[in-house]
């Protein structure tokens, strides 16, 4: 994901999602195929909105999402609390973010989290809390 492959000049692969997380826990899975979707869907409209504590993304109507992606500020800071707000008026809440165990060096600089599989509900909203210091940089849906 940090594009080393591409560039052909590794020495190591390192697998960015670490292998502590529970395959049972739904935001780890969420991220895996959010990663896994990299470069194969293309960017939707949205609107962001700036809050003091978050940031909301409201999708454009008639849009819908697969996923969000985010970019923090600091590589080293990488967590973030994501709200998604469904047409139904119900809520689910997804973590994303990378622990201590890949070197800050190694890290792609954006996480990506698939927004699929919530069943018959579509996701109209998301709000991004950043945790843990981290600050956001740029936000995109695909």
């Amino acid at each position: 994901m940090s594009g080393a492959l591409d560039r052909k000049d590794h020495n190591l692969v390192v697998w960015e999602l670490p292998y502590t997380e529970s395959f049972n826990s739904q935001s780890f899975l969420r991220q895996l195929l959010g990663a896994l979707s990299e470069n194969r869907a293309p960017i939707k409209a949205a609107e962001l909105q700036r809050q003091p504590q978050a940031t909301l993304v409201k999708l454009a109507e008639g849009v819908t999402t697969s996923g969000i992606e985010i970019e923090a500020e600091d590589i080293a800071k990488q967590s973030f609390n994501l709200e998604v707000r469904f047409d139904n008026g119900s809520t689910a809440k997804v973590y994303l973010g990378r622990r201590n165990s890949v070197p800050v060096d190694m890290r792609a600089s954006s996480l990506r989290s698939s927004l699929s599989h919530f069943g018959d509900r579509t996701p109209v909203e998301i709000l991004i809390s950043p945790i843990k210091g981290s600050r956001i940089k740029h936000v995109a849906v695909f």
